[in-house]
């Protein structure tokens, strides 16, 4: 995880296509939510709606934080991202975005 975090974006979105969703989630998470979420603005959108859902499914917080952080890098992505994603799963990603706002 430390190499993905000093390699560029797009080399390491590349990297994580290629990788088993879960271990991607795995992975995500020892990354600083900024590299994470700029990595998963570059991830293909099915992809990266897959490991969002894997992602809520682990720690609906930290997902969260990452996709809080895409929309604040790429709007557009982090909606079409949300399109692909279950609506129960963008539900609560979009309340616990919500509860992560007020503090």
């Amino acid at each position: 995880a430390a190499i993905l975090e000093e390699v560029s974006n797009k080399k390491a979105a590349r990297i994580l296509q290629l990788t088993d969703t879960a271990r991607v989630v795995e992975l995500l998470k020892h990354l600083t939510v900024s590299k994470a979420a700029n990595v998963m603005v570059e991830i293909d959108v099915e992809k990266a709606s897959k490991i969002v859902e894997k992602m809520a499914e682990a720690d609906v917080k930290s997902a969260a934080r990452i996709l809080e952080e895409m929309a604040s890098i790429n709007l557009t992505r982090t909606a079409e991202v949300l399109e692909k994603t279950q609506t129960m799963t963008t539900a609560k990603l979009i309340l616990e975005i919500a509860n992560l706002q007020r503090y």
